[in-house]
């Protein structure tokens, strides 16, 4: 465990804070103080992945902003022109017309972290998560993660 594993985790899922526990946990959250603040000299222990750092306490968390571009850019993970396919649910549930239109879909919502689209089913998947799902099926897909 360390600042940056933890905030790395955290990201994927765009949350605002994180928050390193007992050396060792990551916690990922939209809020943070519900118990106050404590004083810094209760987080005493040392990050089991770099010890130059403190990760929190005994049941007391070491919490960090976490702040991401205001822009909507985004990424292409991956391109693929073969299917791929799983015995895991399957279904695109948003139509699009274009990549374009199904990242203007993923702009728009707050709580996605990228989209998959598919060129030939001119269908969209969107990601809470900056992480292509196991059950991707269909042809000619590609993978944008927000940046």
């Amino acid at each position: 465990m360390s600042h940056e594993f933890c905030s790395n985790v955290c990201s994927l899922g765009r949350f605002p804070y994180f928050g390193v526990q007992i050396g060792k946990q990551c916690f990922c959250g939209s809020s943070y103080g519900l118990h106050g603040q404590l004083s810094e000299s209760k987080c005493n222990k040392q990050c089991t992945g770099n010890p130059e750092q403190i990760c929190g306490g005994s049941s007391i968390n070491s919490v960090f902003a976490l702040h991401y571009p205001s822009n909507n850019a985004y990424t292409v993970l991956k391109n693929s022109d073969i299917s791929v396919t799983s015995t895991m649910d399957s279904s695109w549930p948003a139509a699009a017309q274009s990549d374009a239109d199904c990242l203007l879909q993923c702009s728009a919502r707050a709580n996605c972290s990228g989209a998959v689209f598919s060129k030939q089913l001119l269908a969209c998947r969107l990601l809470p998560f900056a992480f292509p799902p196991a059950s991707l099926t269909g042809p000619g897909w590609a993978v944008f993660i927000k940046t």
